[in-house]
């Protein structure tokens, strides 16, 4: 998962690394594991940024670089799991465009799969957004006939090929 600003992604790390300290602040293997997971680098910026803002404090045990976790950083890491918790749940593309095309076939009646995916290009152009592919929208189209939200039926046209027309089931669905 790439995160746009480098600073979420840097913060990010750093609560992960954080949760990894609180839960087991004496294990050196799980610090190894995370550098050999993210990279050395990665693994530093994140330490940095804890270190930083005075949620870890390095201290020296012999030769090894022991890191606790201070009182800032449990408010700060318990905090941050709180807002994670109240966060609703958001929708995937999938489910946004699912609804879509369900309500497109409620709206226009029996529809075929090229007049379903016009529909979808001129909502992607006033949205400004990349749409999928004709093949892409088949595919959601026949998994929403399989879960019983739509009919289909074949269509053939002749010189003008084949195609499929769906229709609005409503509450008659599965």
């Amino acid at each position: 998962m790439r995160v746009a600003d480098p600073e979420e992604a840097i913060k990010r790390d750093a609560l992960m690394l954080l949760d990894l300290i609180a839960r087991e602040p004496m294990k050196r293997s799980a610090y190894y594991a995370c550098t050999l997971r993210w990279g050395e680098n990665r693994f530093q910026r994140a330490r940095r940024w804890l270190v930083e803002r005075g949620l870890v404090r390095a201290g020296q045990d012999g030769q090894k670089t022991k890191y606790r976790v201070t009182r800032e950083g449990l408010a700060f890491l318990r905090e941050a799991k709180l807002r994670t918790q109240k966060e609703p749940k958001r929708t995937s593309k999938r489910e946004e465009l699912e609804d879509f095309l369900l309500e497109t076939v409620k709206r226009r009646g029996p529809i075929s799969t090229g007049e379903v995916y016009r529909e979808y290009r001129k909502f992607c152009e006033t949205k400004g957004i990349a749409p999928f592919t004709m093949r892409t929208i088949r595919n959601i189209m026949r998994n929403l006939a399989k879960r019983g939200l739509v009919s289909e039926r074949p269509a053939h046209r002749g010189y003008y090929g084949s195609t499929t027309i769906y229709e609005y089931r409503g509450d008659k669905g599965g």
